[in-house]
């Protein structure tokens, strides 16, 4: 066989998103296709345990497109994961039963240790290592959870799932547009108990700890920093956002309502209402990392599930 195509989707509380690639005979991976809708899966998860219907059919809609889309490539075979908000709710097994009758594939909703594999998988893949042996720490912030991983160059050694994320803190603690300063104090003491807690049991190397920050929060905080008219991948893979600049970010986004945020450069509107939790929990990891600096990944969970979707076919080593 010439080439394989494949494709990944990754529910995730926040976000459903869609990477299709092919594989050549030498493994090498050619992107056809990558997409991303912000349908709030998870919205009023925490709270009830369950799925709201209108956040249902905005993802199952969306799954609808994305399959459509994935027959029209010609897709040759799809894994599909759900993660943080698919584990809370009770009413998962139905959501994931509807999900297979528009995608003829079998949903896998994953617990928070295989989140945290893939999202590691993703983000080493190609990552610049200039030494095997690098102390790493990768961490990525979704709508209802965060992983911690450490490893030694792209060997994965530790990681924790930790409940917090930027849909749950944000109906967990916020009110207020924007969050008065008792949201923020109470959000920031529950993200850094958390979050210490996290670290102290994946026990990240801290000389030489190279970070690495995934998925849409990183990506976006980095993204108005640079005060982006239009999101570039390209700008943002691999690049350093510095711990000044998270703060900096977070000052401005405390700084005005929600619909003056939805307008800022570089920030997805439907993203905007949770982007200030998002952005406490980035700044928490890099100072309890002692951290001043991470290095922002376009690779992430959803490269890991194609990854691994690869391996599993043949088309490149496992890992």
């Amino acid at each position: 066989m010439s080439r394989l195509r494949l494709a990944a989707i990754d529910i995730g509380t926040n976000t459903v998103r869609l990477l299709v690639a092919d594989f050549d005979a030498a493994g090498r991976r050619h992107d056809i296709a990558r997409r991303t809708s912000i349908t709030r899966l998870g919205q009023g998860v925490g709270e009830s345990g369950s799925f709201r219907p209108e956040a249902v059919v905005r993802t199952l809609e969306t799954l609808g497109a994305y399959a459509d889309e994935t027959g029209r490539l010609g897709v040759e075979a799809t894994r599909v994961i759900a993660t943080s908000a698919a584990r809370d709710a009770a009413d998962s097994r139905e959501f994931a039963d509807a999900a297979r009758q528009i995608l003829d594939v079998e949903l896998e909703i994953i617990d928070g240790l295989t989140e945290a594999e893939l999202a590691w998988l993703g983000a080493t893949a190609d990552y610049p290592f200039s030494n095997p042996d690098t102390p790493v720490l990768v961490f990525d912030v979704g709508g209802g959870s965060t992983e911690l991983i450490t490893g030694s160059g792209r060997r994965m050694i530790a990681a924790r799932s930790l409940n917090i994320g930027s849909v749950r803190l944000t109906e967990q603690f916020v009110r207020h547009d924007p969050p008065t300063p008792k949201e923020m104090t109470a959000i920031g003491r529950h993200v850094a108990q958390q979050v210490a807690t996290g670290l102290r049991e994946v026990k990240p190397q801290l000389e030489g700890l190279v970070v690495i920050g995934v998925a849409g929060t990183v990506t976006t905080i980095q993204a108005v920093d640079m005060q982006l008219d239009t999101y570039a991948p390209e700008a943002i893979h691999l690049s350093t956002l510095t711990g000044a600049a998270v703060n900096r970010v977070l000052e401005l986004l405390l700084s005005m309502p929600l619909a003056e945020r939805s307008s800022l450069p570089g920030l997805e509107p439907k993203r905007a209402d949770v982007i200030i939790a998002g952005t406490v929990i980035t700044a928490a990891v890099l100072e309890a990392a002692h951290a001043d600096r991470l290095t922002v990944s376009e690779s992430d969970i959803l490269d890991g599930v194609l990854l691994s979707l690869a391996a599993e076919h043949g088309v490149i080593a496992g890992s």
